[in-house]
């Protein structure tokens, strides 16, 4: 569903490039946190030689990366 604040129809095709990006954008941010946590784990699992301060470093990393891949919708130009 979409609400248009004004009587422009050509509203409704920028709004839903967006949705099918925004989409896109967060199926990417879960995949790369997901994917991190999971290697991270079994990294530690396999060696048990991971220090906490490399675990917490990577997982702020891919934190840092999930919200500049998100910065991305902000070049979306109506």
């Amino acid at each position: 569903e979409v609400v248009l604040a004004n009587d422009r129809l050509e509203n409704f095709l920028f709004a839903r490039e967006l949705s099918v990006r925004s989409r896109r954008i967060i199926r990417q941010n879960i995949a790369l946190s997901l994917g991190t946590i999971l290697f991270m784990a079994g990294v530690s699992l396999a060696t048990s030689r991971l220090p906490l301060s490399v675990g917490v470093a990577v997982h702020e990393g891919s934190t840092v990366l999930v919200v500049l891949n998100s910065l991305r919708l902000l070049r979306v130009r109506p």
